[in-house]
């Protein structure tokens, strides 16, 4: 009786520790991830093999340096290029809109949709493919806090 009783208890335990860790589903906060700070480049480049790694590393525009991208909760978001403009003819900042799509894997904003790779409290990694001729190249940038 003490056996089972043991074996009883341990089962409970198993079985509240399952629900207890209710895992959310991939991309459940991507949102809020969004929404938290502005982003601003770190990185962009060519990913020939589309293994999800820059091949080759775009050397970044100073005037990129400081561009910020904010994205708020109601799908607006607003372009600010910083200091170093850019584009001068440009107005200091530019409304767009954005969404999250396909299950949260895909980001439309600003007119284009590109597909999520990375997105944390730290780093948003997303990619285009872009046709080439008759080729196709998968452009990676990378935004960070």
């Amino acid at each position: 009786m003490k056996k089972k009783l043991t074996h009883l208890c341990w089962l409970i335990v198993f079985v509240s520790a399952a629900f207890a860790c209710k895992k959310d589903k991939p991309g459940a906060d991507y949102t809020a991830l969004l929404v938290r700070q502005p982003w601003k480049y770190d990185v962009m480049g060519a990913d020939y093999n589309k293994d999800g790694k820059i091949d080759f590393q775009t050397t970044l525009a100073p005037c990129l340096s400081d561009e910020l991208i904010y994205f708020f909760e109601d799908g607006n978001g607003l372009l600010d290029q910083g200091a170093n403009l850019c584009y001068p003819a440009f107005p200091q900042t530019q409304d767009f809109t954005w969404q999250l799509l396909n299950n949260n894997t895909q980001l439309e904003y600003a007119g284009a949709t590109y597909t999520i790779l990375q997105l944390d409290e730290t780093h948003l990694t997303v990619y285009t493919d872009e046709f080439v001729g008759d080729e196709t190249i998968r452009q990676i940038a990378r935004y960070k806090h």
